[in-house]
């Protein structure tokens, strides 16, 4: 007795599948939203670094710029954890997204 093959779903079935889930206004608004943040994320990450470089034209400033701005994600990645386990992940999200949005 041979056991048949699966069925398997074209891409396309998939693909619209995954989409389905942007039918609904609060995924969509959080999607969108999210995306939003990480493209104005990988800008300010291009960006300045090659506005430092370009005004000082100093690879040791690069490097202590990059160390200067790893410092507080390393010093604060400490307690983090424990503080967010006692948190909602909910105001933990708002108070990350607003405080991103200060920064930059």
């Amino acid at each position: 007795m041979t056991i048949p093959e699966p069925i398997k779903p074209s891409p396309l079935a998939l693909g619209l599948r995954v989409l389905s889930s942007l039918k609904n206004s609060s995924y969509r608004l959080y999607f969108f939203g999210t995306l939003a943040n990480f493209a104005a994320m990988s800008m300010q990450i291009v960006s300045s670094p090659l506005l430092i470089f370009r005004l000082t034209n100093s690879t040791a400033l690069l490097g202590t710029m990059a160390l200067v701005s790893a410092a507080p994600m390393i010093a604060i990645s400490v307690f983090g954890g424990a503080f967010a386990d006692r948190m909602q992940k909910k105001y933990i999200l708002i108070a990350g997204l607003i405080g991103s949005a200060v920064v930059s």
